[in-house]
């Protein structure tokens, strides 16, 4: 259901539209607010969109005609703004059927005040009135062509805002254009007014003298010419403002340097726990010097044998296993000459299967080697290491006399395992 109702903004201001049926009750009528299109209002009133009464702005209103659709309402409401008869639709706005005395009453004409001829200037006052009410509501963009601007569609300004919210004073701070448009309306209105009163129809200076103006201009002349109070602002004002802004900044000061002080004790504090959480490093020469690595002959090799029997110091053999390091290809030939010399280790072979050789498999430093080098090259098997230590062992004869065995034995272990 949609309603034409009038709505009362104030003593002599009113506004005619099509809202829904829900916005009305009881001689109250709620309107959006602010400004926004004219095709975003249609839109709400078209789809019955219901209103919020803690938000929207209430005025009295007057209820006009009531429709059944929004298209119907819409093509009356030219009508109902030119204050003619309005008929209204068969139902009501609770949905019964309309019986006998329910019909929508025809609004109250407004007119100036009466002359000697009252008949003419009936004729003249009710033309003037539908002149202004058509200037106030433009032409909806479905009766304008295709190449024209509405500038109802830009922004809406009706209803304004009504008296008793004490903001009138916000009317002055309009722009100078607004004024002067303002202002042509009135006076191409005025021009109109008197070129139909000298058309010859016999009216008196006089009697054009006593026509009152419309209270409606006269209240937004008032408005328009009332000036905005200034606030006078004295030397002792603004040094009492530049004296609270400096205690601010010197409070924001005094902030910034405690923030400054606090991440310096959470950066000491942090170092010292990265200090205490990070693992020592192994103690490498310690441990060389307490098994006498590397092992040059046969007898130091049963000593170290004898000092891995000791589960710590077996600790130790691994942690120096770990710490010397290398790659999937050199680890091996590192930890070897690190923990015996050519010399000794032309003294074993890996099986035990020559006899005049010990069997370095059975012996407690190969578990430990082989343990230590696959946590550091966990990409290495078992039996690549084994077979690692086996190439090492077989070439200790050949180089323990070679003054660049190291290095040879070394650059051999490397092309060979990558072979």
């Amino acid at each position: 259901m949609f309603l034409i109702v009038e709505y009362i903004i104030g003593e002599d201001e009113t506004e005619v539209e099509v809202v829904s049926s829900s916005w009305y009750s009881s001689g109250r009528c709620w309107w959006p607010p602010g400004a926004f299109a004219r095709s975003t209002f249609e839109k709400k009133v078209s789809k019955s969109v219901d209103c919020d009464k803690t938000t929207w702005d209430c005025y009295d209103g007057r209820l006009i005609a009531s429709f059944k659709t929004y298209t119907e309402a819409k093509a009356k409401l030219p009508l109902a703004i030119a204050g003619e008869l309005v008929t209204p639709s068969s139902t009501d706005i609770d949905g019964h059927k309309k019986g006998k005395g329910k019909r929508a009453k025809q609004r109250t004409r407004r007119y100036l005040e009466e002359t000697s001829e009252s008949s003419d200037n009936d004729i003249r006052k009710n033309k003037d009135n539908s002149l202004k009410k058509q200037k106030k509501h433009p032409e909806t963009p479905s009766q304008q062509g295709p190449g024209s601007v509405n500038h109802s569609d830009t922004h809406i300004t009706l209803p304004p805002v009504p008296n008793a919210l004490n903001i009138s004073s916000l009317f002055s701070s309009q722009s100078s254009n607004e004024d002067s448009h303002n202002r042509t309306r009135m006076e191409s209105t005025e021009h109109e007014r008197s070129n139909l009163f000298d058309g010859g129809n016999g009216v008196s200076d006089d009697s054009m003298s006593s026509l009152v103006i419309h209270p409606r201009q006269q209240l937004a002349v008032a408005r328009k010419s009332t000036p905005l109070p200034s606030t006078p602002t004295s030397p002792e004002m603004d040094s009492k403002k530049i004296g609270v802004i400096l205690q601010r900044v010197e409070s924001l000061a005094r902030g910034i340097e405690v923030v400054k002080a606090n991440q310096r004790e959470v950066l000491e504090l942090l170092t010292l726990l990265l200090k205490n959480s990070a693992p020592p490093q192994p103690d490498l020469p310690s441990i060389t010097e307490l098994f006498q690595l590397p092992m040059k002959t046969l007898n130091d090799a049963k000593n170290v044998a004898k000092l891995l029997r000791v589960q710590n110091n077996a600790a130790k053999m691994r942690t120096f296993v770990i710490g010397i390091g290398g790659t999937t290809n050199s680890i091996v030939g590192r930890v070897m000459r690190s923990i015996m010399t050519y010399e000794c280790g032309s003294c074993f072979c890996y099986l035990g299967l020559n006899e005049d050789k010990v069997a370095f498999k059975s012996t407690t430093i190969c578990e430990i080697v082989i343990e230590g080098v696959r946590e550091v090259q966990n990409a290495l098997t078992k039996d690549a290491v084994e077979k690692k230590i086996k190439n090492w062992l077989r070439h200790c004869p050949r180089y323990k006399n070679d003054e660049y065995g190291r290095r040879n034995g070394e650059d051999e272990d490397q092309q060979e395992d990558a072979d």
